[in-house]
């Protein structure tokens, strides 16, 4: 009996002692670009989309999502670094506005026990949109998709619901499904912008355009003056960028 309550000791024991390890995990790849990540324009002409997991015995951690072994995701630099004019502080009041609208809105159909349909929670969405003096027009545009025009731009910005508002989806399928969306737009042609958070891939036909555009900006062309349909990008392009170590290093991706 002694050597058995020995024996699960030091098996209880040995298990407490497995050191997590990192690993990756392949998502995919595909020719193409350019691709600007966080301020740098890459050099490669192959893009490989990997997950970094941490592996602890039998538990696996998805952490976030690597584009040639470069955090997807990175840090904001301090906030008094960035210039950013009045009417972008305006629209980010505006989106975080509705956002809370709608967490409200979700909020009481879970005291109510009633889940929240897509259609319903665009509806709540859109009519907050179409209160604020700076949208030209809110509609929706599918039973999924609904689209905002701010007053001054181009384009209208398209938002997606591609699960039910109050499903809880693991994050592996969030990683997954933001490789699958880089390795769709760069298997198409285009190239790929993306700046914390914001991912933005102009058509095929405008690469070049849109590298002058870049170019402009960083040597001091206003944002306010940008060709592009959004112009919100234009001020992420004015960011300094960030380190391609920072990057290698995760960005602070991990603990988001």
């Amino acid at each position: 009996m002694r050597c058995l309550y020995l024996l699960i000791v030091l098996a209880l024991g040995s298990e407490s002692r497995v050191h997590p390890r990192t690993a990756f995990v392949d998502l995919g790849q595909a020719k193409g670009g350019p691709v600007v990540l966080h301020g740098n324009v890459l050099p490669d002409t192959v893009f490989r989309l990997e997950a970094k997991v941490r592996i602890a015995g039998k538990d696996t951690t998805w952490n976030g999502l690597y584009l040639n072994r470069l955090a997807v995701r990175a840090p904001d630099p301090p906030r008094a670094s960035i210039e950013v004019p009045e009417y972008i502080k305006f629209r980010s009041a505006t989106d975080a506005g509705v956002l809370a609208v709608k967490d409200r809105f979700l909020e009481q159909r879970r005291r109510l026990n009633q889940p929240a349909t897509i259609p319903e929670l665009m509806a709540v969405m859109v009519a907050e949109y179409r209160k604020s003096v700076l949208v030209e027009r809110a509609d929706t545009i599918s039973n999924h998709e609904f689209e905002v025009c701010w007053k001054g731009d181009e384009s209208c910005e398209r938002h997606s619901f591609n699960t039910v508002p109050h499903t809880v989806v693991a994050k592996s399928d969030l990683i997954r499904s933001e490789a699958n969306e880089i390795l769709t737009f760069l298997r198409h042609g285009r190239m790929v912008f993306i700046s914390r958070g914001t991912k933005f891939a102009p058509p095929a036909d405008q690469k070049q355009k849109f590298l002058d555009e870049l170019v402009a900006l960083k040597n001091g062309k206003p944002p306010d003056q940008s060709v592009f349909p959004v112009k919100r990008f234009a001020v992420e392009i004015k960011r300094p960028p960030v380190s391609l170590e920072a990057l290698k290093q995760g960005g602070g991706h991990d603990d988001q």
